[in-house]
């Protein structure tokens, strides 16, 4: 399920500049990221929490974009850094952006007040709601992410180079 933040792009501009306060790293984002999964019932578009009717046989179980991984906590928000990733058949192929999030719960729990004023209620009222994550801003990529990368591009310049030749 994707939920658009509920009010104008400004007050997201203000919580992102509060949240560079900790995070010097975080870059606002414009739109959700897309993650999409292949289950046994066919594909999931997390960002809207429906089955898109997908079933395409050739393409096995565990293949599409997802976010993986919990780096970076920081225990006064809860928040944490995921990283979206590229996957066939469950292995990862690339690593193509890490998002700042928090929890569903940890948000709803913390925020369940509109009176309440503090960086967790900001971050349930002006981030992109998708999966069960508040996904808050954009992150750099760790190094591993990185090198993966760089193998990838690496094995994949050979085979191309095997095969022209």
């Amino acid at each position: 399920m994707t939920s658009a933040p509920s009010t104008s792009p400004s007050s997201y501009s203000v919580l992102i500049e509060r949240l560079r306060q900790r995070f010097p790293s975080i870059q606002p984002i414009s739109a959700a990221p897309t993650i999409f999964l292949l289950r046994r019932s066919g594909f999931t578009y997390a960002g809207e929490g429906r089955d898109l009717g997908l079933k395409p046989p050739t393409l096995p179980i565990g293949t599409g974009l997802t976010l993986t991984g919990n780096r970076d906590v920081d225990a006064q928000s809860g928040t944490y850094i995921k990283t979206r990733v590229l996957r066939f058949s469950g292995i990862p192929l690339l690593y193509l952006g890490a998002f700042r999030v928090l929890d569903w719960e940890r948000g709803l729990k913390q925020a369940s007040d509109p009176a309440d004023r503090s960086e967790t209620a900001a971050i349930v009222r002006y981030c992109y709601l998708i999966g069960p994550w508040y996904v808050i801003g954009k992150e750099p990529l760790s190094a591993m992410p990185k090198v993966w990368n760089t193998l990838a591009a690496i094995l994949i310049a050979a085979l191309i180079f095997s095969i022209v030749r």
